[in-house]
């Protein structure tokens, strides 16, 4: 039994087709065909119906496909006791959102390359859904997101963080330099807020106070900017503002009643055999 046939079986089940298991393979439609098709013949049975151009699974095939994984897991496990001293140096693919693709990962992957200088990393930054779908079908080795953004018992959480949220203002904004300021004294000012960062307030605040920003974006960059050059605030959390605090262009401001965070995570597929290269990422994640 070929284990290259194995894993042939198990990418076409998990994408539900031959053309997408070949394309992440890297093998022609027909190679899939003739890997599936000995298996077949090894096993005397029909492992998938072909109705059209759609794939299913048989009976058997769903049988096996649970035992499939776990000879992969067995022999990779294998691979990884036998090489346990070389430096990891294949490729590591990462999945996140904008925000933290321009804040907190490019530290991460700068801190990874300098201790595992041979390992290649493919970031993919795009909306929450379309990531985790790409992990689902094992296009992607990891996803670091917030919590709120990642779900499903399909999904193995190797690292949590939480990150304390605060307000932010201009450093020479009146409030910047005040010791307490009570919540409704801040939501009274211009706001700039992000979608996630408006959901939080309104859930603090139970909507018994307006919340009403003039500009809702995404975009931290452009958030911090406003804030720097204008009387507006902002509610943000640490990893984004650290950098413009230190160098005194915006300020926390103290609120009373707000202890709110994000939790970020790092996911993979319960199905994933963990890589030399996943376990280097999720190994310095802790110092980040």
């Amino acid at each position: 039994m070929e284990i290259r046939n194995i894993e042939t079986f198990v990418m076409a089940v998990e994408n539900k087709s031959f053309s997408k298991a070949a394309e992440i393979l890297g093998y022609t439609q027909s190679t899939v065909t003739v890997h599936i098709k000995q298996l077949e013949e090894e096993f005397g049975v029909l492992l998938f119906e072909r109705i059209g151009k759609r794939i299913h699974l048989t009976e058997e095939g769903a049988k096996f496909y649970d035992q499939a994984v776990r000879i992969i897991k067995e022999v990779k496990s294998a691979e990884k006791l036998m090489t346990k001293n070389a430096e990891p140096n294949g490729l590591l693919r990462l999945g996140t959102v904008a925000s933290l693709s321009s804040r907190r990962i490019p530290q991460q992957l700068l801190h990874l390359h300098e201790r595992y200088p041979l390992i290649k990393i493919v970031l993919d930054s795009e909306d929450p859904l379309t990531l985790l779908d790409k992990l689902r079908h094992n296009e992607l080795d990891i996803l670091y997101m917030t919590s709120d953004e990642i779900s499903g018992s399909d999904l193995v959480t190797c690292y949590e963080k939480n990150e304390p949220l605060h307000f932010i203002a201009a450093a020479d904004h009146p409030l910047a330099g005040r010791k307490r300021v009570s919540l409704e004294e801040i939501l009274a000012q211009d706001l700039v807020l992000s979608e996630r960062n408006l959901s939080i307030l309104k859930k603090v605040t139970g909507d018994s106070i307006p919340i009403e920003p003039f500009l809702l974006t995404g975009m931290l960059n452009l958030i911090m900017d406003t804030v720097a050059h204008s009387s507006a605030v902002s509610l943000l959390p640490d990893y984004v503002t650290a950098e413009e605090i230190k160098a005194g262009h915006i300020a926390k401001v103290p609120v009373e009643g707000l202890n709110e965070h994000l939790e970020l995570k790092a996911v993979y597929h319960k199905n994933k055999w963990v890589t030399p290269e996943m376990e280097a990422y999720i190994s310095m994640l802790p110092s980040q």
